[in-house]
């Protein structure tokens, strides 16, 4: 008798680790934040909460520190000793 044989393991689509990856999602959920009447997290924390909330399985708990950084260097926000401050916004 033969042994099944066991499947190949497959790549975790979750998260490609590119930086260009990063970057889309943090395109995406500032386009999220920039909408009318959504509550915007004050703290990095809730921040990170929010990201993974919104990602949920798409988005990997270590990559949240990389995402937050990119939305940092959009200017879109700036955050001071956990605290966040969002830039001035037209309308």
């Amino acid at each position: 008798m033969s042994e099944p044989q066991a499947k190949p393991a497959r790549p975790n689509p979750s998260f490609n680790r590119t930086r260009r990856r990063v970057s889309e999602i943090a395109e995406i959920f500032v386009a999220k934040l920039r909408e009318p009447k959504v509550t915007r997290p004050r703290t990095e924390k809730t921040l990170a909460s929010a990201l993974k909330a919104h990602f949920r399985d798409a988005l990997e708990e270590e990559a949240i520190p990389h995402v937050i950084k990119a939305i940092q260097a959009t200017g879109f926000l700036s955050i001071t000793a956990g605290k966040i401050t969002y830039a001035p916004t037209d309308g």
